[in-house]
Order: C-alpha cells, then sequence, then structure tokens
C-alpha cells in the first residue's frame, strides 16, 4: 500500500488514506479521511458491539445474567488470535449469521450466565459443538474414530 496523506487523499476525493504508521491502538491500516479513524478500529469496534448487543440479547431470551462491557469481552480475547478450543483464528465472519470462525461468547456454568468470570471468547463453530452436540467423551470417539479412518486412507 502506498505512503498517502490524509491532505493528499482529499485533493483527490479519496475515502481512505494511509501513513504507514500506528493509530493509537497499534494498527498499520489504511484510515478514513472524513474521521481519520483506522479501519482495523471501526472494524474491531463493530465486531465487540455487535457481540454485546447479540448476547445481551440471547441473555434476556434465555433469561440468565448478563453483566459484560466491552472490555470485559477485550481482556478476555486470547493472546495469540484463536479459539482456545479448536485452535481456530478468530475473526469477523463478513455477510448474514456468524461464520465458523467467528469470536463468541461460551458461559462455562450455562446457569451463572454472561458475568466477566464465568466466559471465554471461543470460536462459534466450539461453542456450538461444546453447547449443542458433544459431551467431551463423544468428542474423544469422534477424534479416535476419525484418526483411525484417517490412518486407513
Amino acid at each position: 500500500m502506498n505512503v498517502l496523506s490524509r491532505d493528499e487523499a482529499r485533493l483527490g476525493s479519496l475515502k481512505f488514506y494511509f501513513t504507514g504508521l500506528p493509530c493509537t491502538r497499534g494498527h498499520i491500516a489504511k484510515r478514513v479521511v472524513n474521521s481519520t479513524l483506522c479501519v482495523d478500529c471501526i472494524k474491531a469496534d463493530r465486531l465487540f458491539s455487535n457481540m454485546v448487543s447479540n448476547t445481551k440479547a440471547k441473555a434476556k431470551r434465555l433469561n440468565v445474567p448478563f453483566q459484560l462491557t466491552r472490555g470485559d469481552i477485550e481482556q478476555l480475547l486470547p493472546d495469540d488470535g484463536n479459539c482456545p478450543i479448536l485452535g481456530l483464528e478468530l475473526k469477523e465472519g463478513g455477510g448474514r449469521g456468524p461464520k465458523p470462525n467467528s469470536p463468541s461468547l461460551y458461559r462455562i456454568d450455562p446457569a451463572r450466565g454472561y458475568l466477566p468470570d464465568n466466559v471465554l471468547v471461543v470460536s462459534w463453530l466450539a461453542m456450538y459443538l461444546a453447547e449443542h452436540l458433544l459431551e467431551p467423551g463423544q468428542l474423544r470417539r469422534a477424534a479416535d474414530f476419525l484418526e483411525k479412518l484417517n490412518s486407513t486412507t
């Protein structure tokens, strides 16, 4: 990406510019001419806003406590950016509905609800498997089966 100042972008009637320098959050990405905001910060803000609002609605539907802030969720993100259960890179999927590696909030004890000490940020696929499909014994059996199946081919 070519370095372009905000003033140069304005003169060229462009929507974005790129300085090559990190924003206040450390992203090195293009910025919006009108607001000077980094596009990676905008994406992160949208992701956290969606996670909070969607999870709050789910908590209300399930009638469980919800006491999370955006800051709580940011602190819960894995340092390496990967799902702690499946190892998938956590990233916003785009489009409608969750994607397998979309970040999701997993309740350790479902009855306690969404409290900072009761949730993990994992991939949507890991959360779905853990909450809806498989018990730990079933997961081990499925893994053993797939390893055996793959070793014979």
